[in-house]
């Protein structure tokens, strides 16, 4: 019986618990993501595996349509130094009114969203 409570209680915990430890929840149309930490901040990987098409003897042929629209929500206890921009261009990238930020990710292509915070190792003040 203990156990058993222990179990569901584990189950029904695990998904605010991750809630609560990643810096970034996402959400929207289906991609993959991956997160990771450098000593600046959190960069958090969108890929988007739909609507490239490839036969064997053909040019890939890309459907525009198949783009992933895709919501990042910034979990409150991550402390941002700074507004979220794209990693590789440098361009910054806005949140809405409820400091959501929403990113569209053409077909076979990746975006890296950059969330900076403060630097690893850095001494925080008391």
């Amino acid at each position: 019986e203990i156990y058993t409570s222990l179990h569901t209680r584990s189950l029904h915990d695990a998904l605010p618990i991750s809630q609560r430890l990643l810096p970034v929840a996402v959400s929207g149309d289906p991609i993959q993501d991956q997160l990771t930490r450098n000593q600046e901040g959190w960069v958090v990987e969108l890929i988007n595996n739909d609507g490239v098409f490839k036969a064997g003897d053909q040019p890939a042929r890309i459907h525009p349509e198949a783009t992933a629209h895709v919501v990042l929500k910034p979990n409150p206890s991550t402390a941002m130094t700074g507004g979220p921009r794209e990693w590789v261009t440098g361009t910054a990238l806005t949140r809405n009114a409820e400091g959501l930020i929403l990113v569209d990710i053409p077909p076979g292509e990746s975006r890296f969203v950059f969330l900076p915070t403060a630097r690893v190792g850095a001494k925080q003040a008391p």
